[in-house]
């Protein structure tokens, strides 16, 4: 799906180390910029290491409130910058109008990145998450 959506390179971090991946195919240098938005933080471990240095890792993933993290002192002494994102950033108003653009253009097409769930699946939707098999759950709640 992500090449479809555009991107020229895709990881199968199955059978693959992503930061050893990134590596080489950067040549040993890393990439500027990485965003973690599993909330697993052993995957956020694997989005500074694979930075370049200077680099930037914008945190976007909801771990839990007590999970913690930790990098040796050289991961960041080298001028990377693991910073948090919170919302966007509150871009909200030039974000979202951007979005129904791109989808009016056929250049966002979410409905290919969401499967809809009964408030009563919930269970379901975290498993098919966990899996692989599902992008983006989306709850519908039941009316009132």
């Amino acid at each position: 799906l992500a090449k479809e959506f555009g991107a020229t390179e895709t990881i199968n971090v199955q059978n693959t180390d992503p930061t050893d991946a990134i590596r080489e195919l950067t040549g040993g240098r890393g990439v500027d910029f990485t965003l973690e938005c599993t909330g697993n933080v052993a995957v956020l471990r694997q989005a500074v290491d694979a930075l370049a240095m200077p680099g930037t890792c914008a945190v976007i993933g909801g771990a839990p409130a007590e999970a913690e993290f930790s990098l040796d002192h050289l991961t960041v002494l080298w001028g990377r910058t693991v910073k948090g994102v919170l919302g966007g950033e509150g871009q909200s108003s030039r974000l979202i109008p951007t979005l129904i653009e791109l989808q009016r253009l056929g250049r966002f097409p979410f409905q290919r990145m969401v499967e809809f769930f009964s408030l009563e699946a919930v269970n379901d939707a975290m498993e098919a998450s966990a899996r692989g098999e599902v992008l983006k759950p989306v709850l519908r709640m039941p009316a009132v």
